[in-house]
């Protein structure tokens, strides 16, 4: 078990020991290469904020402003960046105002948390027209106001060229729409993907047909397949085709059925189409996970939460209804005997249920009352190594991230588990707090499908808060450190951290957070900041 120590020097610093006792078993290993990691919390890396390399994604940064302000076109513009560098893609709903699947799907895209480069969404882009239920507003069609190698037509067309295409010079632009009818059937373009001739927009579209087609799209209802074809980029005045004529841009208009297709699929079928893309561009990262709940007779309503993206799927026959909701990271549900299905990232946190209901996780069966359990995974990439790590809670074998359930993996009554890895990675579901781990090769290591290096596993936090009065302080730690914003902490161009493991800082009314591994060698402060270890106060007397 793992031992923390609080010294207190008469100089006012303090230092953190730490000493652990590693069971004779686990001493075997240390003939070669040995990587323990200590007091693993089941969320323990996202609490620490680190990067990709580092633990968990970091959080999204989500901005937002307005545009026509003042006016009765006034809308608002949502921006989230990753914490990786990548692609901005920009997404538009709302240009005809009976149209309410695009700035439904919209307002749930703007939303999400992605892991790399930027998005930017302006869900309702033509406000005056939505609130009046209109394709045109007054006697003008907005999405016929942007020509070619033309200033926009319109104040509110120039606003969104300049204050959104302009401003955020996106690699993809996706425009939602929907229609009456079915493309090529009636009078109708719904149910289909109409890509620019620019950049890869063609080959996006063609896989974002295949994806729906195979996923969402029921047998029953061959009909309602997506289809769609290319233009000459310009040939029109709608956004799509100035985006592409004048700045070489990418862009798809998704068009869905709003005459017998219930607006809960349309919806769902925009909002998937737009994550597989941000899928394919890099924008979502983190391994996609999937949760079923189906009932077992018995009506039962449930809702959880995810600190990841989420939106609908229709996996394994799920069904897509209007019982079913998303607020954000938020999911609500009816469920009686059929099952529903969502694809996610990172974890869920929370789970609720008002009758029995069955529940998987990436394909594994989990009592309800454990579905928020972390999943960690052991990959031994080709090479052979063997792990010993002890739980401090119910522990259990996965499917989870293509791994394998055989004999060389042994699971204790104690908590305690044993394996071997070599070309398939082994996984298991948690329910508390990992307290010991070692492996005898070089492992990768995941939580709940992000990767994180085994230094930082073990990562702790110090967190300085000023209360209001500005401290100046300093600290040193043995290990690796990097800035961090749990406990509510902030980043900002006052603190600094050097090469040999010094952090100086000041902190004033919002505290400061670091993350790091090994000890903590001593801390200074020279005003009455509070001293928090891992979000617990300590005295510095």
């Amino acid at each position: 078990m793992l031992e923390i120590v609080y010294v207190c020097r008469s100089d006012g610093s303090i230092q953190r020991q730490m000493n652990s006792a590693i069971s004779e078993r686990t001493a075997e290993l240390h003939s070669t290469r040995r990587t323990v990691l200590r007091g693993i919390g089941a969320a323990a890396a996202a609490a620490c904020g680190l990067g990709a390399a580092g633990g968990a994604a970091a959080a999204s940064d989500r901005t937002s402003y307005s545009i026509r302000t003042g006016t009765e076109e006034e809308t608002d513009v949502y921006v989230t960046e990753g914490a990786a560098s990548g692609p901005t893609v920009l997404v538009v709903g709302g240009l005809h105002g009976n149209e309410a699947c695009g700035y439904r799907a919209a307002e749930r895209i703007k939303d999400w948390r992605i892991d790399a480069g930027t998005l930017v969404v302006l869900p309702r882009a033509n406000v005056p027209a939505i609130e009046a239920g209109h394709r045109p507003w007054g006697t003008w069609d907005l999405n016929r106001h942007f020509p070619a190698g033309e200033r926009p037509k319109s104040r509110l067309a120039q606003a969104i060229w300049d204050d959104v295409v302009v401003e955020h010079d996106p690699d993809f632009v996706w425009d939602l729409h929907s229609s009456r009818g079915i493309h090529s059937e009636d009078e109708g373009v719904g149910q289909a993907v109409f890509p620019t001739r620019a950049g890869d927009a063609r080959d996006q579209a063609a896989d974002v047909r295949a994806f729906l087609n195979d996923e969402y799209v029921p047998a029953s209802m061959p009909t309602y397949a997506f289809t769609g074809s290319s233009s000459v980029d310009g040939t029109a005045d709608m956004l799509k085709h100035k985006i592409g004529a004048d700045r070489d841009t990418p862009s798809i208009i998704f068009e869905t059925v709003y005459n017998g297709l219930s607006m809960a699929r349309q919806v769902a079928w925009t909002s998937a189409a737009v994550w597989r893309h941000l899928r394919n561009y890099g924008l979502i990262t983190r391994p996609e996970r999937t949760i079923t709940v189906t009932g077992r007779g018995e009506t039962a309503r449930y809702e959880f939460a995810v600190d990841g993206a989420v939106t609908s799927s229709a996996a394994g026959g799920a069904e897509i209804n209007a019982y079913d909701g998303i607020d954000g990271g938020v999911v609500t549900g009816r469920t009686t005997n059929q099952s529903d299905s969502f694809r996610f990232t990172g974890s869920v946190v929370d789970f609720d249920a008002d009758a029995p209901v069955d529940v998987t996780v990436d394909g594994d069966a989990v009592e309800a009352e454990s579905v928020g359990a972390d999943v960690l995974t052991i990959d031994g990439g080709g090479a052979t190594a063997h792990y010993e790590f002890a739980v401090d809670g119910d522990v259990e074998k996965s499917t989870a991230h293509g791994a394998t359930r055989n004999g060389y993996d042994a699971i204790a009554d104690d908590g305690t588990v044993t394996g071997r890895t070599t070309n398939e990675p082994d996984s298991y579901r948690l329910s508390g707090p990992v307290l010991d781990f070692e492996a005898d090769g070089d492992v990768a290591v995941s939580l709940n499908g992000d990767r994180i290096e085994p230094a930082f596993l073990g990562a702790s936090t110090i967190t300085i808060d000023g209360g209001g009065a500005t401290a100046h302080y300093e600290f040193t730690v043995d290990g690796d450190v990097e800035k961090s914003t749990a406990h509510g902490a902030t980043r900002n161009g006052y603190d600094a951290i050097a090469d040999d493991g010094t952090v100086t800082g000041r902190t004033t009314n919002e505290p400061d957070s670091y993350a790091f591994t090994g000890v903590v060698e001593s801390v200074s402060v020279d005003g009455s900041a509070t001293v928090y270890a891992d979000g617990e106060a300590v005295d510095l007397r």
